[in-house]
């Protein structure tokens, strides 16, 4: 049992060792912290904003990508310059680069994304096929949530405060209510969704559901009930 003990005993005490190391190894990695007045102070102020600005440009250059080759379809390839819907076809990429390109104060994206949105979301929803509920909601109708919210609808938050290009707020609003509408046919008497939603003929179908597909529509079923004062999404949704 001494032998044993001992042996135990050295073994954790490497395992903790190794494991300083890989700590400090990926600590030396990561970039220096600043605390909030190193952040705020004017020395640092053009670095940050030279940062940012990195950032937009990363993002304007992966938007232009998938613009010229990709408009349209759900995510782009950008070694085989391809798109390809693997979320049933709604542009998913347009409505999820939506949002973040109104709070990066990018009128082009913001402009062409919204005119996409505008011209072609509706008619697709109405004909295309099956769209897994879970990613439908949090990506396509939570974007369209928050296009109408930064756009300043409902005295939303317009966080560039300057107008933005592109629809009016109550065409986000509308097409989410749309986008809503076919996907509560996921929503049953049972305790749990079906995970599907065949959307041009408003049905579901799916047998088996994740805690993450149950719990976490709420935000975007909650609001929409709020903003559009129809109780039915919420209703709907908490009966889960």
């Amino acid at each position: 049992m001494l032998a044993h003990s001992s042996s135990a005993h050295s073994v954790s005490k490497e395992l903790a060792n190794e494991k300083d190391k890989v700590m400090t190894d990926a600590d030396s990695r990561l970039p220096t912290q600043l605390s909030p007045i190193e952040i705020s102070s004017s020395n640092k102020e053009l670095e940050w904003i030279d940062r940012q600005q990195k950032v937009k440009e990363a993002f304007s250059h992966a938007w232009s990508g998938y613009k010229k080759f990709a408009m349209g379809y759900d995510e782009f390839m950008p070694l085989s310059q391809q798109g390809v819907d693997v979320l049933g076809g709604l542009g998913a990429t347009i409505v999820d680069a939506l949002d973040t390109s109104m709070i990066m104060g990018l009128d082009e994206v913001v402009s062409e994304a919204g005119l996409w949105i505008e011209s072609d979301l509706s008619e697709r929803i109405s004909r295309k096929h099956e769209v897994s509920l879970f990613e439908t909601t949090i990506r396509v109708l939570g974007g369209l949530l928050s296009a109408y919210h930064l756009s300043s609808g409902d005295q939303g938050m317009n966080i560039t405060h300057k107008a933005l290009k592109g629809p009016k707020p109550i065409v986000y609003l509308d097409i989410a209510r749309n986008l809503a509408d076919h996907l509560l046919s996921a929503f049953t008497s049972s305790p749990t969704t079906f995970t599907d939603v065949v959307l041009h003929e408003s049905s579901a179908h799916g047998r088996i559901s994740c805690t993450a597909e149950v719990s976490t529509l709420q935000l975007e079923f909650n609001y929409l009930s709020t903003i559009s004062d129809d109780l039915k999404y919420c209703r709907e949704d908490v009966k889960q």
